[in-house]
């Protein structure tokens, strides 16, 4: 019997089988007039940008953390009104308090709890529009340098629409369980499919159309 987490790998690698092809039938034409040295360029410059960001992101990782905290916390709380959240960090790992604000069977309101939540594998993903964007080829120095810039605030908005729903759903899971546990069905929440999306591999998607978008608009 194939395992759950296999069915979800197999969703991800479909997902992202069929944009990449869908780019690669777009820009089939560009690609084969690419020479060899340009490839070069572009593959040094993307391996390059990965691993330095990756480096810096990992090792930075809890200064960046904390400067993104109120960020997160601000759109944890905004997109739900069942309890109110705070953040706090420790190596990277995200701390979340919440207090019930209205009565989660078998919670009741006033409940107070915690769980972590590992931020790290999100930044590492953000490491990609950069990467992305400093290799895309464009024919400018200045073109390059805005591209690069561009990236920052770029991953960073593609950060805060994934991370504080992926956050909000860990405490769903908990919540139906808890409601399972005394034969409740506790309904699904209006973000339930964007995170399945986001989950199922649909952070990358976002990622290589949203690098796609910029990169054309400064050619």
């Amino acid at each position: 019997m194939v395992e759950p987490d296999s069915y979800s790998l197999a969703i991800r690698l479909l997902l992202i089988w069929f944009v990449l092809s869908g780019l690669f039938l777009r820009y089939r034409s560009q690609l084969l007039l690419t020479t060899k040295k340009q490839l070069i360029g572009v593959f040094c410059r993307l391996i390059t940008t990965w691993l330095a960001l990756f480096f810096l992101y990992t090792y930075f990782n809890e200064q960046i953390t904390k400067a993104l905290l109120p960020l997160l916390s601000f759109f944890l709380n905004l997109i739900q009104n069942d309890y109110t959240a705070i953040l706090t960090s420790t190596a990277g790992v995200i701390e979340i308090h919440i207090k019930i604000l209205q009565e989660i069977p078998p919670l009741t309101t006033g409940v107070k709890f915690f769980q972590f939540f590992n931020i790290i594998p999100h930044l590492h993903t953000m490491v990609l529009p950069s990467a992305l964007l400093a290799a895309y080829p464009v024919k400018t120095y200045r073109t390059h340098f805005v591209l690069i810039a561009t990236s920052f605030p770029i991953s960073l908005f593609l950060l805060m629409i994934a991370t504080p729903f992926l956050m909000a759903d860990q405490f769903e899971t908990t919540f139906s369980a808890l409601a399972n546990h005394i034969m409740l069905i506790r309904p699904k929440p209006y973000y339930y499919f964007w995170t399945q999306f986001i989950i199922h591999g649909g952070n990358l998607i976002l990622i290589f159309l949203t690098v796609l978008l910029v990169s054309q608009k400064m050619r």
